[in-house]
């Protein structure tokens, strides 16, 4: 099983970094299960069907910004539980960057976000508690007063094969965000699923 972050930072927490290994991101605050690759496999002859369940990260802190593709995760990639993702704050700033829980056959991961004042979400920014394989999508929980999304930044608790999940938002003020039955080139909330049942959205 992977372990469990807990950050506290009593003015702010920075993020970011580009990409220097396609698809994998240089900076990045993550509890993760994932398959082995096969050379390292097969030189300590592991076999089998790999299991575990992804840890929960928490974080609290005033500010919480995230740029540059750099990401929060939780994700089982394997046959096992995601984790839990929560993040409490002031403020929470995205910029081409992700909060994101992935499984692919177990419980899906789910995202709960406490925010005091304002979250932003900008330049492809994306909230994802996502099932890649057979799994359902997980549950994501947003709280604060004002919400803005732009420049196709999407919200989103989808699935393949399996179930999406469910999303909660509350607000006072939703800008720039709409929900949607499938994703668009806007800035969409969505929980649906390829094949299996679309999920819920309530505002």
């Amino acid at each position: 099983d992977a372990g469990d972050i807990f950050i506290e930072a009593s003015e702010r927490i920075d993020i970011s970094g580009g990409l220097t290994i396609p698809g994998l991101p240089t900076s990045t605050i993550a509890s993760t299960v994932d398959r082995p690759p096969e050379g390292l496999r097969l030189l300590l002859g592991l076999s089998g069907i790999a299991k575990g369940k992804a840890g929960n990260v928490t974080l609290s802190t005033q500010a919480l910004n995230l740029s540059e593709s750099s990401t929060v995760t939780v994700a089982n990639l394997i046959d096992g539980d995601a984790g839990q993702l929560q993040i409490e704050a002031d403020t929470l700033s995205l910029r081409d960057a992700g909060i994101e829980a992935f499984n692919t056959t177990g419980s899906g991961g789910n995202i709960d976000l406490d925010i005091r004042e304002l979250i932003l979400l900008r330049e492809g920014a994306r909230v994802n508690a996502i099932a890649l394989g057979s799994g359902n999508g997980g549950n994501l929980t947003m709280n604060a007063p004002v919400i803005v999304g732009l420049e196709n930044s999407d919200i989103t608790a989808g699935a393949i094969q399996g179930d999406g999940g469910t999303i909660n938002i509350t607000t006072q003020g939703l800008f720039g965000l709409r929900a949607q039955t499938q994703p668009t080139d806007g800035s969409d909330i969505t929980a649906s699923s390829e094949f299996g049942l679309d999920g819920t959205v309530t505002i």
